[in-house]
């Protein structure tokens, strides 16, 4: 009996990867997080767990080094799950280091406000390096993952991950 639940939760975590249509019932919050981290990983980030309570990822988009000095450009994300009430709360930063004298860099970045959603893109580029990062499609994909597991997301504005 315990394979066939086993067996029907991975079917459930696998139609929830690939887009299929919600399920009935909420996945528990270890699913989830194998979901999320796996939303995350696709976009290239790298992720680390939160003492089994949620996930962080971080995808550095600008590294650019030179003679004087240097530049680091990072995304950052953090989940966490909260069990009693079936909720995603999530937070977002963008960071932006520099050491010594940086190489000159030009960016565009495009910002969208609809309601109180936030999204936007941010392109550099420069003579050590750059790249885009939409830092929207992220978060709109690991709401839509969250949302077809059955749980509910709330995006936390202002708040470090």
């Amino acid at each position: 009996m315990r394979t066939r639940v086993s067996v029907a939760r991975a079917v459930h975590l696998q139609q929830i990867q690939a887009g299929g249509d919600d399920m009935p019932a909420a996945l528990s919050k270890d699913e989830l997080l194998t979901v999320l981290k796996s939303t995350a990983k696709e976009h290239g980030m790298h992720c680390r767990p939160i003492d089994h309570e949620g996930l962080r990822a971080d995808l550095e988009t600008t590294y650019a080094r030179w003679i004087f000095g240097g530049r680091k450009v990072t995304y950052h994300f953090g989940c966490r799950l909260e069990e009693a009430t079936h909720t995603t709360r999530y937070r977002e930063a963008v960071t932006d280091e520099t050491w010594g004298i940086p190489a000159p860099f030009f960016w565009v970045e495009k910002t969208t406000t609809r309601g109180g959603e936030v999204s936007g893109t941010r392109t550099e580029c420069g003579p050590g390096g750059g790249g885009p990062i939409e830092y929207h499609r992220i978060r709109l994909d690991i709401e839509q993952a969250a949302r077809k597991a059955g749980w509910a997301f709330a995006f936390e504005r202002g708040l470090r991950p």
